[in-house]
């Protein structure tokens, strides 16, 4: 399993209504908001690189969020043995975004491209 943080989820939970009235001041309320997510690579792609299935969140953990859920809220995403792309927020500004292998035992390891690459060239093994 994955946990990253969701930064500003509750721009989900405000709703169409805020973000219609930040988009009459000029504002963008969906920008806010930094949801990270996780993708299972499944092979190449001529236009993105790399063919990926995004994978849900399938625990929303709000046991350690602010009051106002805009940091704290944990995203737990449980993974299968597998290569994935993980695009994880650490501040309202920065990100960290990696490559990742699932074990057999469910060890999340980081991995570099190279070893994307070679993964790849292996045939998806």
């Amino acid at each position: 399993m994955l946990a990253l943080e969701h930064i500003g989820a509750h721009s989900e939970t405000t709703g169409a209504g805020m973000a219609q009235f930040a988009s009459l001041l000029g504002a963008d309320m969906v920008a806010r908001q930094r949801k990270p997510w996780v993708a299972r690579i499944t092979g190449r792609c001529e236009r993105y690189g790399l063919a990926r299935e995004f994978v849900p969140c399938r625990i929303t953990d709000y046991s350690r969020s602010n009051g106002v859920g805009s940091r704290g809220v944990v995203c737990r995403y449980i993974l299968s043995p597998g290569v994935y792309e993980v695009n994880a927020w650490q501040s309202w500004r920065g990100r960290d975004r990696y490559f990742a292998r699932v074990t057999d035992g469910g060890e999340v390891r980081r991995i570099t491209r190279e070893e994307v690459d070679a993964w790849l060239s292996e045939g998806l093994e």
